[in-house]
C-alpha cells in the first residue's frame, strides 16, 4: 500500500484481489511469531502458519479496504483491521473443518489431517489470540474510541459465526430435514454473511469516519451478497473442479450438510 498512488477503484478486480492479498499476507506473516527457544512452542508457531500461507481469494480484507476508500478514506488506516479479518477466516476454517470432518481445504489435506485433531485446535486457538492482539493495535493506530468500536464490531461479529455454526450443525446432529428457504437464510446470514461481507463493510466505512447511519445499509447489502457467496459455494461443492474449488467435491454431501441444493430437492420431490 505504501508509496502506491493508485486509487484501488481504479485497478482491475482480479488484480485488486490478488495485490491486496500479497500485501496482507506479508503483514501477518511479519506480525505472526516464528522463533522460540522451546522447540515444541517453534513448531506451534509453524503450524500456525500452515492456513495463512496456503492460496485464497483474501476477499475479506479487500471489501474492507475497498469500502474505507469508498468513504473518502485511507485504506492504509485500515489496513491492520483488514489483516485481523483474515486471521479471522483462518482460524474458523481450521475449527469449521474439524467440526465438518473435513478432508481438502484450499487444495491441501485439512489441518487436522496433517496433525490431529487436539493440535489443530489449539493452533486455531492461538490464531484466534493472535487476531485479538491485531484488533487491539488499532488502539495506537486510529485512537481508543474509534479502536473500542472496531474491537465491538468484531466480538459481534465472532458471536454471529459460532451461532450460524451452531444452527448448521444442529441440523446435522438432529437429524432435521423439514427445513425451508427461510430457514437456510437465516443460517447463512449469521454463518457466512456477517464475516464476509457485512462487518467487513462496516469496518471499511467506520474507519473512514462514516457515520452509523451512513453505514447502516451495508446490513442488507452485506446480507444479499453474502448469501448469495454462501449459494455459489455450495453448487461450487457439487460441479466444481478440485484443483480449482481447493475442497473436496461433493463433501456437502458426504457430511449431511443442509444446503439450499438439498432443501429444494427434498422440498420437490415426490416419495
Amino acid at each position: 500500500m505504501k508509496g502506491d498512488t493508485r486509487r484501488m477503484s481504479d485497478i482491475a478486480p482480479l488484480e485488486f484481489l490478488k495485490e491486496t492479498k500479497a500485501k496482507i499476507d506479508a503483514y501477518i506473516f511479519n506480525f505472526l511469531p516464528t522463533e522460540h527457544e522451546q522447540p515444541e512452542v517453534r513448531q506451534f508457531y509453524e503450524i500456525m502458519m500452515d492456513y495463512p500461507r496456503r492460496s485464497g481469494k483474501g476477499l475479506r480484507p479487500a471489501i474492507c479496504l475497498l469500502i474505507c476508500e469508498a468513504f473518502g478514506g485511507n485504506p492504509q488506516n485500515a489496513f491492520n483491521t483488514a489483516a485481523a479479518l483474515e486471521l479471522l477466516q483462518n482460524w474458523t476454517l481450521i475449527h469449521d473443518d474439524i467440526e465438518d470432518g473435513s478432508d481438502l481445504r484450499r487444495g491441501e489435506p485439512c489441518l487436522h489431517q496433517k496433525h490431529g485433531i487436539p493440535i489443530s485446535i489449539n493452533v486455531g486457538d492461538g490464531l484466534h489470540c493472535k487476531m485479538w492482539e491485531m484488533v487491539h493495535q488499532n488502539a495506537k493506530l486510529l485512537g481508543y474510541e474509534l479502536a473500542f468500536e472496531i474491537t465491538s464490531e468484531f466480538s459481534q461479529l465472532s458471536n454471529h459465526v459460532v451461532a450460524g455454526q451452531h444452527v448448521e450443525l444442529s441440523w446435522v446432529n438432529n437429524n432435521c430435514w423439514n427445513l425451508t428457504e427461510e430457514d437456510y437464510w437465516t443460517m447463512c446470514v449469521q454463518k457466512t454473511a456477517y464475516y464476509t461481507c457485512i462487518t467487513p463493510c462496516r469496518l471499511g466505512g467506520l474507519i473512514a469516519g462514516a457515520t452509523k447511519d451512513q453505514i447502516y445499509p451495508f446490513i442488507d447489502i452485506g446480507m444479499n451478497l453474502g448469501v448469495a457467496f454462501q449459494i455459489q459455494d455450495d453448487v461450487l461443492n457439487l460441479i466444481g473442479e478440485v484443483g480449482q474449488y481447493g475442497k473436496e467435491i461433493a463433501g456437502d454431501i458426504s457430511e449431511g450438510k443442509r444446503t439450499l441444493v438439498l432443501i429444494h430437492l427434498f422440498g420437490t420431490c415426490t416419495k
